[in-house]
C-alpha cells in the first residue's frame, strides 16, 4: 500500500510540473480553398563564451579566406597589312589593321569568409614598356558578402576580365612584361 502511495505521489508531482509550462501550439481548421495559413515564427540568438559571459555576434572573430584566380595573362598584339610611320605625329598610317588576343584574360575572386570583403580591380602598366597602349577590367570594384554557413558552394565571387587598347612598340617580339593586375582586397 505504501509503494502505491509513493506511486501516485511521483505521479501527481510529475503532472504538476507539466502544468507550468507554456504551450504555443495552435491549429486552423481550413473550410474553403484556396486558403493560405501563416504560421508566426519565433527565434533567438543565445551565445556565450568559454567563461559563461554572454557573446554578441558582433564580437565573434571574423576569419578571412579569398580565393584569387587568374588565367595565363598572355597577351598578343597582331598587325596586318601595310602600315607606314609618319614622323610628324608619331602613328602608324596604312590600311592595315591591328588588334589585341588574349589567352586567359580574366581574374576571378571568391570570398569563403564570415565576413563581407570589399574587390578593387586595377592595371598597371609597366613604366619601361614601349608601346601606346592602356588597361582597364571589365569590373573596377565589387562587395562580396559573406559565406553561407555549410554551403561552400554558394559562396559570392567576381569575375573581372583585362581589355587592352591601344599599340604596342615594334621593338616587343617576344613575351614581355607589359604590367599588373593588382586585386586589392579591403575589410568593409
Amino acid at each position: 500500500m505504501i509503494k502505491k502511495k509513493v506511486l501516485a505521489l511521483a505521479l501527481a508531482l510529475t503532472l504538476t510540473t507539466g502544468l507550468g509550462a507554456t504551450a504555443f501550439a495552435a491549429e486552423k481548421n481550413v473550410t474553403s480553398l484556396p486558403d493560405t495559413v501563416n504560421i508566426p515564427v519565433q527565434g533567438k540568438y543565445v551565445g556565450e563564451n568559454d567563461e559563461g559571459q554572454p557573446v554578441d555576434p558582433g564580437d565573434i572573430e571574423k576569419v578571412y579566406s579569398v580565393d584569387v584566380e587568374w588565367g595565363e595573362m598572355n597577351f598578343t598584339y597582331t598587325v596586318t597589312g601595310d602600315m607606314t610611320w609618319n614622323p610628324t605625329t608619331h602613328e602608324y598610317e596604312g590600311t592595315g589593321s591591328a588588334e589585341w588576343t588574349a589567352v586567359g584574360d580574366t581574374v576571378t575572386v571568391t570570398n569563403h569568409s564570415n565576413a563581407p570583403v570589399q574587390v578593387d580591380f586595377a592595371f598597371e602598366k609597366d613604366a619601361d614598356i614601349v608601346g601606346n597602349f592602356t588597361g582597364s577590367m571589365t569590373v573596377d570594384t565589387d562587395t562580396l558578402d559573406a559565406g553561407v554557413e555549410n554551403k561552400p558552394q554558394e559562396a559570392d565571387s567576381v569575375t573581372s576580365k583585362l581589355v587592352l587598347d591601344g599599340s604596342l612598340g615594334v621593338d616587343n617580339t617576344v613575351d614581355t612584361p607589359l604590367g599588373n593586375v593588382n586585386v586589392t582586397l579591403s575589410a568593409i
